[in-house]
């Protein structure tokens, strides 16, 4: 996995992806239509109303054998649109 910054590099459209922030790790989305990052959910406890985005990663595959496309379950990325 590889730590992108946001000054280098944006995600694509609607996917989502790791997050490194100034409150700590999580996972949003991207919206490139709009420019911004929408639906951040971080990991710690911190509540705050400006959180900043500094890095960010693709998510990795899952195991072998997780993923059951039958159960209805997420898949790495999820189209809204």
């Amino acid at each position: 996995m590889q730590w992108i910054s946001v000054k280098e590099k944006l995600p694509e459209q609607n996917c989502w992806v790791l997050v490194s922030t100034n409150m700590g790790i999580g996972i949003a989305q991207y919206n490139q239509v709009f420019t911004e990052w929408g639906y951040v959910s971080l990991t710690s406890l911190r509540q705050s109303t400006v959180i900043k985005i500094l890095h960010w990663a693709e998510l990795p595959e899952a195991p072998a054998g997780d993923f059951d496309p039958d159960a209805g379950g997420f898949q790495k990325q999820v189209k809204l649109y």
